[in-house]
């Protein structure tokens, strides 16, 4: 009786989905640099299009924020935005919903065009990371969503090729979003308030959100090496 023959790393179906995922990638940036489609968040273009314009503004702002996170413009940026153009109440809302279908879509997309070529390519070190997510979701998103200096897209990306949960993910992301969303609403709202308390909200709520996110990164962190498992 012959052995049947192992797994090849690159089979055809892994090999057409990362085809697919450099050449999405490679296409968007293209858009991005040639199109100006990076400079769209700017606040000339928000005046020209997006304030004022009712809910054709609101869409075309969630659209373009959204893929635009997708890309790696950071969430910030956006939220910002958002809070010059809508004020702090609905522009916090529609930040957080933009980075909400930006990572959604990044989740998904990593799951299916990525997972497979990973398992097959890097095997020891992906079960590694697999089951660190997997087990540690919500609290490893919360915390990186936290603080300010982590990537997003990164994150979603990582998080997406694993066997991690969608809803504890998604819960994590609303949470960890808000603080600095509201952050830099304010800022963007800043000229319709007292600088001086507009500054000082900003500082509390950047602060306290690093502060909490670096705390339950290291207890993650802790309590995964004291259990000795991932």
């Amino acid at each position: 009786m012959t052995e049947a023959a192992p797994p090849t790393m690159l089979s055809r179906p892994a090999l057409v989905r990362m085809a697919v995922l450099a050449a999405t990638l490679v296409a968007v940036g293209w858009m991005m640099d040639h199109l100006g489609l990076r400079q769209l968040l700017a606040t000339q273009w928000m005046d020209a299009e997006i304030k004022g314009h009712g809910w054709q503004g609101i869409g075309l702002f969630l659209v373009v924020s959204a893929l635009s996170m997708s890309v790696g413009v950071p969430r910030q940026i956006a939220a910002f935005m958002a809070g010059y153009a809508f004020g702090l109440p609905l522009g916090s809302g529609l930040a957080l919903v933009a980075a909400l279908l930006s990572a959604t879509g990044i989740f998904y997309y990593a799951h299916y065009m990525g997972r497979d070529w990973l398992t097959r390519r890097f095997p020891k070190a992906f079960v590694w990371l697999d089951q660190f997510l997997s087990q540690n979701t919500f609290a490893m998103v919360l915390a990186l969503r936290l603080v300010p200096f982590s990537s997003n897209l990164a994150t979603n990306l990582a998080v997406g090729v694993s066997g991690a949960r969608f809803f504890p993910f998604l819960a994590a992301s609303v949470l960890g979003y808000l603080p600095q969303t509201v952050a830099f609403a304010l800022l963007g709202q800043g000229a319709t308030i007292d600088p001086v308390v507009n500054w000082v909200m900003v500082v509390v709520l950047i602060g306290a959100s690093s502060a909490l996110g670096l705390h339950m990164w290291r207890k993650t962190k802790k309590r995964v090496a004291s259990d000795g498992t991932v």
